[in-house]
């Protein structure tokens, strides 16, 4: 007897949901077991016709920091950086090079946002067909499809250069335009080979498809969830100014929290609808499973503060290093994971090389 891909398949997801956790808004390369589909969403038009958002983030001691360079604006992170290079303090030079394992406390990356659906396809036994999105007359059927998409929502996915090299690959080849359209674009298959420093990703196209029209109607602008995630320059300066001089670091401030607040609300609608619809009536109601925050490389230093010896704060300042700072302005408090957190709480913390 040949093997049940689809009994297989199965089995295989219930030994996922035991060992981690999901995040439903957001998809991280380094995440990926294998491969996956993914359909890639058409860009809106303040993404001028690129289908991914580049991303430059600073790390600063497991803190992950949405850089103004975004707008060509000048970086606070990058100014404290330049003050104490200039300065030539030896300690604090030595948590600008420190490392935690092979990460560096104080590093800058770009990252690659690209809203995409994922699919959770079921197979013919063989294995070789996608199953069960046709209607009687062999047409593709776009609620059937529908049912296949994770979570039945847009996730931002979360990849590096390589991988976003590989998909540019068969967007810029011939057909290659049509990718992220609604009606006639086509999927890709994302694969993740390797470990470590040999890990290697892949696209591939698969194939062209309709895609239910609701979630490109009522898609969120990736440039607005960026916004909403990004703090503002006191506090950025406040949290380098706490691993290199000992500083007291302000309360977490947003720099457009109006945006923060109007994506919050519409998330939090959208998380309540469903809820309205009827329900199998249960004797005992199940607790909603608290959602993990992906973690930069599941090892992100959790503590603050670097490794300079002779700290008088405790926090691996650089002993008798000080600065001028501003005031702290108030904060936004953060929800608790799980029920009521959305995209723009769910921010991934991994970084993908």
């Amino acid at each position: 007897m040949g093997i049940d891909v689809n009994k297989l398949k199965t089995l295989h997801e219930e030994i996922e949901k035991r060992t981690q956790g999901s995040a439903k808004n957001w998809l991280n390369a380094k995440k990926i077991d294998g491969s996956i589909d993914v359909r890639i969403m058409e860009p809106l038009p303040d993404m001028e016709g690129i289908y991914y958002l580049e991303v430059p983030v600073w790390w600063v001691n497991g803190n992950k920091l949405i850089s103004p360079k975004f707008f060509g604006e000048d970086c606070p992170v990058e100014i404290a950086i330049a003050e104490a290079k200039t300065a030539k303090d030896p300690d604090v030079l030595a948590l600008l090079s420190a490392k935690d394992g092979n990460m560096k406390k104080v590093d800058f990356k770009y990252e690659y946002w690209i809203p995409i659906l994922q699919f959770d396809w079921r197979f013919n036994k063989a294995g070789n067909a996608i199953a069960d999105i046709y209607d009687k007359n062999g047409a593709f059927d776009v609620n059937l499809i529908k049912s296949f998409i994770v979570d039945e929502r847009v996730k931002m996915f979360q990849v590096g250069v390589s991988l976003l090299k590989s998909i540019n690959a068969v967007a810029t080849a011939r057909g290659g335009g049509d990718m992220t359209e609604s009606e006639t674009g086509f999927n890709l298959n994302i694969t993740r080979t390797g470990a470590g420093r040999d890990t290697k990703y892949g696209a591939t196209k698969q194939e062209a498809m309709p895609m239910p029209i609701e979630f490109y109607e009522n898609q969120v602008s990736p440039h607005d969830i960026l916004k909403a995630l990004m703090y503002t320059n006191e506090y950025m300066d406040s949290v380098i100014g706490e691993y290199l001089w000992g500083e007291e670091r302000k309360e977490e401030t947003y720099r457009f929290p109006e945006i923060k607040a109007a994506l919050k609300a519409r998330f939090e609608e959208e998380a309540e609808a469903p809820a309205k619809k009827g329900a199998r009536p249960s004797r005992t109601a199940a607790p909603e499973q608290a959602e993990q925050r992906v973690t930069e490389k599941e090892t992100a230093p959790t503590t603050r503060g670097g490794a300079a010896a002779g700290s008088s704060r405790g926090v691996g300042a650089a002993a008798g290093a000080t600065r001028t700072r501003g005031a702290a302005a108030g904060a936004e408090e953060k929800p608790a994971r799980g029920r009521g957190r959305n995209i723009v709480d769910d921010m991934a913390n991994v970084e993908d090389k």
